[in-house]
């Protein structure tokens, strides 16, 4: 069995795999760009909730969850 990587940024396995078997929707962000630093409004302290919107969710779709992982963070498992 061969692990997957997400990229050189990030040379863990990836925390993702075994989501690959469930139902996907699009999310998309005025704020957040995919590979890019947060904008430093964003992040930190004072930090605001960036812009989601999502289409597409799977029928019976009742709420949602947000998570982030972050591969810089000081632990394996991200924040």
């Amino acid at each position: 069995m061969t692990a997957s990587y997400v990229s050189d940024r990030f040379p863990g396995p990836d925390p993702y795999a075994p989501l690959a078997d469930v139902p996907s929707f699009t999310v998309t962000s005025d704020d957040i760009v995919d590979g890019e630093r947060l904008n430093d409004t964003l992040a930190g302290d004072n930090a605001t909730s960036p812009q989601l919107a999502w289409e597409g969710a799977p029928e019976g779709t009742k709420t949602y969850a947000v998570t982030c992982f972050d591969p810089d963070a000081p632990t394996a498992s991200g924040f």
